[in-house]
Parts: structure tokens; C-alpha cells; sequence
């Protein structure tokens, strides 16, 4: 299964590369041109898989990084790891039981600027109705 730090590292990414705004507004994320990345590994070898369905609420200022907000809705059968067999297992009970729990959120709870034009998140993940 993967590691919720690997996720959260992956959402912060996708929360900085996402927003071009300097002004406190909600961000549209073009879901075209944007990445959740979810790294597991097997046999303790690292496998990047990306989710295809995903919607995104951001809102974002440079001034001020700690009033940030991001609340991300991801598609669990959406996952592709590049092979419609292990795609249709991640699927399954074992996974994500996509069947039963179709959707995976995350929240942000806290944003602050860690150099560069990088910041840390902080947020809740739920998966599989655990958070």
C-alpha cells in the first residue's frame, strides 16, 4: 500500500505547480495538465501510478501561504499504473476497493512556505472511509 507521506509530498507539488495566482481567489486546476501521483512499492522497488479522474478547490496567495485552502476529490478507480492487469488489482478489495469506496479526498490544513517557490502541506487523506 502506499505511504500517505509520498502522497501529502505529491499533493504539495500538485498545490504549488497548480496555482499562477497572487491573489486570494479560488485557483481552477486544469486537470489536463496536472498530476496525483501515488508511489507504492513492490518488492521494495518504488512504482509511480497516476490517478486519470481528479477534481480540485484551491485558493492561494503569495502574501499570505497559511490562509490557503485545498480540498482535492480523486477517482480510486481512476489509478493507472500502465498495465490494465494491475490496474484492474489495484481496483479490487486489496487496493482501493474501488467498487465499495469510489472516491479518496484530501483537505488541507495547513500551508507554509518551505524555500524557493515550494511550500509544505499538511492535510487529512481519506482513503477507504480511513483518515
Amino acid at each position: 500500500m502506499m505511504k500517505s507521506a509520498s502522497i501529502l509530498r505529491i499533493l504539495a507539488g500538485l498545490v504549488a505547480a497548480s496555482l499562477a495566482v497572487a491573489v486570494p481567489a479560488f485557483a481552477q486546476v486544469d486537470t489536463a495538465k496536472s498530476r496525483i501521483v501515488a508511489t507504492s512499492k513492490q518488492m521494495n522497488v518504488p512504482v509511480d501510478g497516476n490517478f486519470r479522474k481528479f477534481s480540485a478547490q484551491l485558493m492561494f496567495d503569495l502574501a499570505k501561504p497559511p490562509a490557503g485552502s485545498a480540498n482535492l476529490t480523486i477517482d480510486t478507480s481512476s489509478y493507472d499504473l500502465g498495465d490494465e492487469a494491475y490496474n484492474q488489482q489495484v481496483r479490487g478489495k486489496d487496493w482501493f476497493d474501488a467498487a465499495t469506496y469510489p472516491k479518496a479526498t484530501f483537505a488541507l490544513t495547513a500551508i507554509a512556505p518551505s524555500g524557493g517557490n515550494q511550500y509544505k502541506v499538511t492535510g487529512k487523506l481519506t482513503i477507504k472511509s480511513a483518515t
